[in-house]
């Protein structure tokens, strides 16, 4: 006797209802859930690389901090370990366009050791992967050579520094180095390398750009934060996009521009010193914003102290002529005997700066104070005490003399 059996079907909207529900979850863990982020990191971790939360030495990653999202800070990580190995792509989170930028150029200002990164960056998307695509200025093999080659001069510049140097001190020998062994240089078809260390360390040539990274890489090194800045400088050929540094001493941070430092002497005065001017160290964002001025207001809002500027700290900052002979009497035997060839003085009101210039240079009383230091320094050191070349800054009240020897 055979059974009749009964097969129970599925009633379509029960059918419908499930695929509903299955759909609504998946989009919603698409949505809500860092799929995104997991597909990155695991990409990464496949491929050798150890996935951190975030970066080492936090305190000289200001742009990592400043970026705004998660997202950013894990896509900045992600680059970061897999950078030095120059691959074609990087899988990332998902970011926007302007997410992109705000990484990218993250990653480029808190390691001035990536000076292999391009001028340009892409962002696309494979799927479920979403990627970071970077340009490249050379190959891993230049890189290498050129980044042994940075290492091996900065080890030997750091090797002169006093083992007991305070941050300022560290500070104003990296400053007083690189304006002494570099010449400003604009970026051409034969010297890309301007923008970066190698061009300054090795090379001797650079733009601000390159200053600014180099200031930034070696203070580094020296356990000074720092970090480079960019906004626009304006002087009398106009205004230009600019880059310097913001250096934090003391747990204070000051504006400094070994770029406009090195400024180049007129040569129809006949001075040929390649000691760099300290026009621009350590100035507060006051007296900084006469000619510069920053992307973002930000990037200097705690530059608000004087107290280490170059003139007042060393005793440089007159307020008459009176003072102005008393700082040349004081500081010029020190500076003859330590081999230098300029002394530099800033002048608190362009009253006591005319007056100073009246009295030092056209009354000639400059090349009294000269004699007077001369029986102090060394017989080797001695300057002439009838020769003289000098050139003022009026826009910064600074008088600079050039002894020669």
């Amino acid at each position: 006797m055979s059974k009749n059996k009964t097969k129970k079907r599925r009633h379509p909207f029960l059918v419908f209802y499930a695929l509903f529900v299955t759909v609504t979850v998946l989009l919603a863990a698409w949505f809500y859930l860092p799929i995104d982020s997991f597909v990155a990191r695991h990409d990464a971790e496949r491929k050798g690389y150890t996935v951190v939360s975030q970066p080492d030495e936090l305190d000289y990653k200001y742009y990592y901090n400043h970026l705004k999202s998660e997202s950013e800070q894990e896509a900045y990580t992600l680059i970061c370990s897999q950078l030095p190995d120059f691959p074609e792509r990087i899988a990332v989170p998902n970011l926007s366009s302007d997410e992109v930028q705000e990484v990218y150029t993250a990653v480029s200002y808190d390691n001035p050791e990536f000076f292999f990164l391009g001028n340009s960056c892409q962002y696309m998307r494979f799927g479920a992967v979403f990627y970071f695509q970077p340009t490249y200025s050379m190959t891993r093999e230049q890189y290498i050579a050129q980044w042994d080659a940075v290492e091996n001069e900065a080890n030997a510049l750091i090797a002169d520094l006093d083992a007991g140097a305070s941050d300022y001190d560290k500070e104003l020998y990296i400053h007083d180095a690189l304006g002494s062994m570099a010449d400003y240089k604009t970026t051409t078809a034969t010297a890309s390398s301007v923008y970066t260390p190698y061009g300054l360390l090795v090379e001797h040539e650079a733009n601000c750009e390159g200053y600014s990274r180099s200031m930034q890489y070696l203070l580094k090194r020296l356990g000074v934060v720092s970090r480079v800045v960019s906004g626009t400088g304006m002087s009398v050929t106009g205004t230009e996009n600019h880059m310097w540094n913001v250096v934090t001493v003391s747990g204070r941070e000051y504006n400094v521009d070994v770029t406009w430092d090195d400024y180049i002497i007129d040569s129809a005065s006949g001075v040929t010193s390649n000691e760099p001017s300290h026009i621009f160290f350590n100035l507060d964002k006051t007296e900084m914003a006469a000619d510069h001025q920053p992307d973002e207001e930000a990037l200097w809002a705690n530059c608000i102290w004087g107290d280490l500027n170059y003139y007042e700290w060393n005793g440089l900052q007159c307020d008459s002529y009176e003072a102005a002979s008393r700082a040349v009497t004081r500081n010029l035997p020190k500076v003859l005997n330590e081999g230098r060839q300029s002394l530099e003085l800033k002048f608190t009101s362009k009253e006591a700066f005319e007056d100073a210039k009246y009295q030092l240079v056209e009354n000639d009383r400059i090349y009294y104070l000269i004699s007077s230091a001369n029986v102090l320094v060394k017989p080797g050191n001695k300057v002439s005490t009838t020769k003289l070349q000098y050139n003022t800054d009026d826009d910064h009240l600074v008088m600079r003399f050039f002894f020669i020897r």
